[in-house]
């Protein structure tokens, strides 16, 4: 049984609602996760494609595509910054490179394979 990439989820919906905040996602199912900001996700396992309420993602070539237009660029400091504001980097000079920061002043990881959380650092 595979459950769905709940941290790269939370990640999703943090980036798509525009204002990262403290959250956790969790799966509720193989194919469905659900996240305390309000988001809701489908994901399919053959395609690899996540909905967050209701915008595709995709991943292709190591990139992540917004199926609404969102898009986002590496800066000179490694952080993927998006189109809204929202600035992403893997936490790899922390000593976590499984983790996310995001926007700075947050670190989003997994808790077990059915949830992620983001807190203030």
């Amino acid at each position: 049984m595979a459950w769905p990439p709940v941290l790269d989820i939370l990640m999703y919906a943090l980036v798509l609602g525009g204002a990262p905040v403290p959250a956790q996602c969790e799966a509720k199912s193989e194919t469905q996760v659900a996240c305390t900001t309000g988001a809701t996700a489908t994901w399919d396992p053959r395609t690899d494609v996540v909905v967050v309420n209701g915008t595709p993602i995709y991943r292709q070539g190591g990139r992540t595509k917004f199926g609404n237009g969102l898009s986002g660029g590496k800066n000179a400091f490694g952080w993927t910054v998006y189109t809204n504001g929202v600035m992403v980097r893997r936490d790899a000079l922390g000593g976590n490179p499984d983790a996310y920061l995001i926007n700075s002043d947050l670190i989003c990881e997994s808790l077990n394979d059915r949830k992620a959380a983001c807190r203030h650092r």
